[in-house]
């Protein structure tokens, strides 16, 4: 697979800029960890090395269906464009002000990237290799760089490791508004045009698979049908969602629907409200989180986010709700609810306070928590859209080209893009009961009757 995705020593010495002995390629994630990039992980021995260099790089798929999705969406150059300039922007102001304690960023650094897009490649005199279109980071979990692990995915955040994310979260967020206000610029898509996501195209794409895991879910907890109204509930308010906390149009407009008024239980609209924007993530579960570990008594200490492929401008909501509903354990996340979002909301605060700026329009304990409820729609509708894949059971798991390759050989589809979405409609299908699955949901869906969401 690393040859054929173009991985050689002519490439490695070009990107890093050394001199290389040999390198080593295997890969750089397990079936399950992710869906749109391959990864692969190299060790590379330098001239007068005795230990190697341990890096990660992250490419294009070989498969064409794969590819014409990232190409879609442009989400592989705005991964790469926000290591490369909004990152380095966000350190660099607050080096600007002269600030002695500078907030970190939570995530790697990059060595090297590289991105050809699809006009580019029918130029190109040699054949298109998956690592032409390239990111080069540290191998986190090489002991050189700090030993970081994903925490595993079918159990779920406990209280240490979300007090982590959500708090990383809040510095990210609050570091863009920040960085906002202290450089004048009302949006950061004015300064960084690749934060436009278009994510009317990519959510269309994956309507098939949304449509069909809604129907899984229901059947999963078809013994609970108060959750499966709820659930019924939520497909019909599916698409107006999207639209209204991805800043598209998805209907919503015709049907009279608001942040407000989509909910089972209406809340009430403010007069005048100012949208709260912010630099989200984007694809906040936890498998685009890794952590760094206390040697002695095994507690994660440090969080960094990776996989910034979505990474847009809005709701903050977008990103807390995201994970909240995705990747907690539905015990912690209801045991611990109000001493998370105290978390968030006292870090922004005081970041706000750091760089003597003002707050979010409107900013209150109230008012984050009327805006979090309302909220709570994202973290249902993410809940049926990711859960049955991001926790299929690993035995069913197959290699992602090599099912895309089988979707475009059945001769259903007229182009690579149609196959594309055929492709993610049939990433869910399980023919296993699923008790991990049945109870993250069930957790969910009562949480979203009880609380007059859904």
């Amino acid at each position: 697979m690393a040859n054929e995705a173009g991985i050689t020593k002519e490439f490695l010495e070009s990107a890093l800029k050394q001199s290389i002995e040999k390198f080593q390629v295997k890969p750089g994630s397990n079936l399950g960890d992710g869906y749109t990039c391959e990864m692969h992980s190299v060790d590379v021995w330098t001239a007068g090395k005795d230990e190697p260099q341990s890096i990660v790089i992250k490419c294009y798929p070989i498969n064409a269906s794969r590819q014409e999705f990232l190409d879609a969406g442009g989400s592989f150059n705005i991964e790469l464009e926000v290591y490369k300039t909004l990152f380095p922007e966000f350190v660099k102001f607050q080096e600007d002000l002269g600030l002695e304690n500078i907030i970190e960023i939570p995530a790697p650094s990059i060595i090297h990237g590289h991105f050809i897009s699809a006009e580019e490649r029918k130029k190109l005199l040699t054949p298109f290799k998956a690592v032409h279109n390239n990111i080069i980071m540290p191998d986190l979990r090489a002991k050189s760089n700090g030993e970081y692990r994903l925490r595993d995915r079918f159990l779920g955040f406990d209280l240490n490791h979300y007090y982590l994310v959500i708090e990383a979260q809040a510095k990210l967020h609050a570091l863009s508004w920040a960085y906002k206000c202290k450089t004048g610029i009302p949006s950061l898509t004015e300064k960084f045009p690749f934060l436009k996501q278009h994510f009317d195209i990519m959510i269309k794409m994956v309507q098939p698979l949304t449509d069909a895991n809604f129907l899984m879910c229901k059947q999963i907890l078809k013994d609970h049908p108060e959750e499966v109204k709820a659930i019924e509930y939520l497909q019909s308010i599916q698409k107006s969602s999207g639209g209204l906390y991805w800043s598209f149009e998805y209907g919503q407009t015709a049907l009279g629907h608001t942040k407000d008024n989509i909910l089972k239980k209406p809340l009430p609209s403010v007069e005048n409200e100012e949208p709260w924007k912010v630099a989200l993530h984007g694809d906040a579960w936890s498998n685009n989180m890794m952590f760094r570990y206390d040697e002695q008594t095994g507690r994660p200490v440090e969080v960094l986010f990776v996989d910034f492929q979505i990474t847009n401008e809005e709701d903050p909501f977008c990103d807390i709700c995201y994970t909240l509903y995705v990747s907690l354990d539905p015990e912690v996340r209801k045991k611990h609810l109000n001493s998370f979002l105290r978390v968030y909301y006292d870090t922004f605060t005081r970041i706000c306070d750091q760089f003597s700026i003002p707050y979010l329009p409107g900013w209150s304990w109230e008012e984050f928590n009327r805006r979090f409820h309302r909220a709570k729609v994202v973290g249902a509708v993410m809940s049926c859209i990711g859960l049955p894949i991001m926790l299929k059971s690993p035995d069913e798991l197959t290699n992602l080209d090599s099912a895309a390759n089988a979707e475009e050989q059945k001769g259903k589809s007229t182009n690579a893009f149609e196959a594309g979405a055929n492709f993610f409609a049939g990433l869910s299908k399980s023919k296993k009961e699923n008790p991990i699955l049945k109870r993250r949901l069930l957790g969910v869906f009562t949480e979203m009757v009880e609380d007059g969401v859904l």
